[in-house]
């Protein structure tokens, strides 16, 4: 399995001439992304999820949970799922050379196991180094997510160079008490859930069950259906 490391620079400043809106920087050199896939309906899915839940965003890696509807059938809908997470976790799976199943791991988009990331320090980096660029108005509830990349000698941002990449919208602090299938009658507590998904640079309207103080803009790069060179920001870092 391929190690991976990043470090990372975030700045953010009080956009020029914006009343209700901020913009957040953040350089990013190569960390790794860690996908769970998860449902609140599969029994195996909540250990899992309780050692993610205790990763935090840093230098190394980039958690992120995205929550699949194929469970549903055992008599819970979970209310994380997004339109195209369970997709995303057969592209990975048929890309890594593993099955579908719950829970999923992938490092970088490779099959990984609970407790293979903690060793963090011996995470390795690329030297791609990028920008996100992050445009918040909290008051409208929307944002704008750019990769932007400076090609050699460019010392302005008017040579920058947007560059690929694909969005999420995380959130922390989540909890759930399930009521139905294999979980029912426990609450299950949920960390780095994604709550929008695109790869665009258009705005993007927040959810309203989406707490700010609690949300993270994650970016990523993908090459050869491999993820890497991650980078997150918090939008409470981001509001003014």
């Amino acid at each position: 399995m391929s190690r991976f490391a990043l470090t990372i620079l975030g700045l953010c400043f009080a956009a020029a001439g914006a009343v209700h809106g901020a913009q957040c920087e953040v350089r990013a050199r190569g960390a790794a992304l860690l996908e769970l896939y998860t449902s609140e309906g599969c029994s195996s899915g909540p250990p899992a999820e309780a050692w993610v839940n205790t990763l935090a965003i840093d230098g190394a890696m980039v958690p992120i949970a995205f929550h699949v509807d194929y469970w549903a059938y055992l008599g819970w809908k979970d209310r994380f799922d997004l339109p195209n997470n369970a997709n995303r976790h057969a592209q990975r799976a048929r890309e890594a050379g593993t099955a579908v199943y719950t829970p999923g791991l992938f490092l970088n988009g490779q099959r990984a196991q609970i407790g293979s990331a903690a060793s963090k320090r011996n995470l390795i980096s690329g030297a791609t180094t990028w920008l996100l660029r992050v445009q918040l108005n909290a008051e409208e509830r929307s944002l704008r997510a750019r990769a932007v990349e400076r090609p050699a000698g460019c010392e302005q941002a008017a040579c920058e160079v947007e560059v690929p990449a694909t969005f999420a919208l995380t959130e922390n602090k989540l909890s759930s008490r399930v009521d139905a299938g294999e979980n029912r009658g426990r609450t299950l507590h949920h960390e780095h859930v994604a709550r929008l998904l695109w790869s665009d640079a258009k705005s993007q309207a927040i959810p309203s069950a989406v707490k700010l103080e609690h949300a993270q803009l994650v970016a990523w790069r993908e090459q050869d259906g491999k993820a890497r060179e991650a980078v997150a920001v918090g939008l409470a870092n981001c509001t003014n």
